[in-house]
Order: structure tokens, then sequence, then C-alpha cells
């Protein structure tokens, strides 16, 4: 009678719980996740970078990626800007959301819109730029949005700055982008983008993704000799050729300890898999990028 019992409460258990984890699946976007800096469809190399635009670090690591933009082709290189709202930012939801109004203008209104006040937008490329002309106005006065100055700040408040700091760089009118704060597709938009992180693992920002793998070694204050380094041997790894990688510049303290190790090794050579990272090869072993010497 005791194993009837407890076998009936794990099928009803089972049929309440099926329900509640199906409710709780990541949904699928209608199209790809991200906004596209730069980069075509078949680019060699894609970084998908996490960013949360009350995040100081993010804001740090921003300008190496639209350097990268400049020195990479479309052919080569795509950038793609993810963002992913930090809970302990405490209106960094609503920060974001601005961008997904911003990307999504010609979803929400009929024909040319006349929103801005410079310029009219009729497509989703002069979205894109106004997109990314926002990103970059919100990194600029991040400050003002949180820590102490927004400690006493309330939700509307928050909307009613950010609307009037795009209508005073020239971007949106302030009470269409006050409505577009406030659409419930524009934070469906961005819950989705944000669910979609966490189910990759994203924890903290920045984050960055190379080629769907995700590289922990990248910092916030990495420059654009460093992301290179990074980047080149990936690309000359297209042509199948092992990257050993050339240590004729000054020597890091780390670089300078693996050269010793690899010297006392006979046949055995240094490998810089990714920036500031080494390891010895030894005789049969290649560097391999973002992965170190194997076989």
């Amino acid at each position: 009678m005791n194993i009837a019992r407890f076998t009936l409460f794990v099928v009803l258990s089972t049929c309440f719980l099926v329900p509640t984890a199906i409710s709780g699946m990541v949904p699928i976007p209608a199209r790809p996740e991200g906004l596209e800096l730069s980069g075509q469809g078949n680019s060699s190399i894609v970084i998908e970078a996490y960013l949360d635009l009350l995040c100081p670090y993010s804001a740090q690591s921003y300008p190496a990626l639209l350097g990268l933009t400049q020195h990479y082709t479309n052919q080569e290189l795509q950038i793609r800007i993810h963002l992913f709202p930090l809970p302990y930012h405490t209106f960094s939801f609503v920060v974001n959301s601005g961008a997904h109004f911003i990307q999504s203008l010609p979803q929400y209104t009929a024909g040319v819109i006349q929103n801005s006040v410079n310029e009219k937008v009729s497509d989703g490329s002069n979205a894109d730029k106004l997109v990314f002309k926002y990103i970059q106005l919100m990194f600029d006065v991040q400050e003002k949005y949180s820590g102490k100055a927004a400690e006493d700040l309330a939700y509307n408040k928050v909307v009613a700055l950010i609307a009037n700091d795009m209508e005073a760089a020239g971007l949106c009118k302030a009470s269409t982008m006050s409505d577009g704060l406030r659409s419930s597709k524009v934070n469906d938009l961005q819950r989705v983008q944000w669910k979609v992180g966490c189910s990759r693992g994203i924890a903290g920002t920045p984050s960055f993704f190379i080629n769907g793998v995700l590289v922990d070694d990248i910092e916030p204050d990495w420059k654009l000799d460093q992301w290179k380094k990074l980047i080149d041997p990936l690309l000359k790894a297209g042509s199948s050729r092992s990257v050993l990688i050339d240590t004729i510049m000054v020597p890091s303290i780390a670089e300078s300890l693996a050269n010793e190790s690899c010297h006392a090794e006979k046949g055995a050579a240094l490998c810089e898999y990714l920036p500031g990272k080494f390891d010895c090869c030894k005789e049969g072993q290649s560097c391999k990028p973002n992965t170190g010497c194997r076989e």
C-alpha cells in the first residue's frame, strides 16, 4: 500500500511539474539575438559581446570594440552586441531597454518615422545608426543612473531623464522616447535577450563569445593591439597552419617565466595562445589559438 501511494505521488508530481518546466523555457527569438555593430553573415570571426549600459567595465571595453570595426573588414569580423542588464544596477533594465526601442522603431509606426530631431528614420539601417548612438550616449552618462546619484530616483524620473538626454543629444524627441520606454513590447524584447544570455551561462559583463565559445580571459581594459593578438591568429588558422607567436616584443613577467621554462626543455617552443597567456609546446605539439599547446 505504501509503495502504491508513493508511486501515485510521483506520477501526480510529475504531471504538475511538466507545465512548470515548459513555461520556464527560454523563448526562441524571432531572429538571431544581438545588435550588429559590424560584419556580415559569413564573417570569418564572430565576436558576441554581452554588455550592460550601466556597467563601468562594459563602458571601458566598448572603445576597443569600435576600434575593431575600423581595423577589420566585414568579411573578416562580425561584432554583435547583446544587452544584459545586471540586477544590482537598479535601473539597468530600463536603460538597456531603450536600445531595443530605438532598434525597433520601424515596427511601431507606419511609413516614415519622424521621431528624430535631426533626421527621419524610414528603415532598419538608419535605426541601427541611432541605436549605437544611444549606446554610446548611455555609456557617457551612466553615472547619472547608478550609484549614489540614483539612490533617490523613482522609475518615472529615470524614464524622463533618459528621454531628455536623448532629445538633448539630438537623437529622439523626449515624448517619443518616454512612450517607447514604457512599451510592453520593448520590455518583452529585453526580457527575451536577458533570458537567452542566462541560458548561455552569462553572469556578468562584459562577457565575450568568439565563434560561439565563451572566452573568460578577455579583460575589459583590452586595447586594439591585445584584441589583434587574439583575432589575427584565428584568421591565419583558417589556412590550416599552426601559429607560434613571435616573441620579439618586450616580454612581460609571465612571458619571461614561460620562456625560461621552455628553454629548459629541449625542442620546446613558447606559445602565446591568448594575450598574456602562455604555454610551452613540446616536440610534436603546435600552438592553437585560444587553447594552448595540442598535438
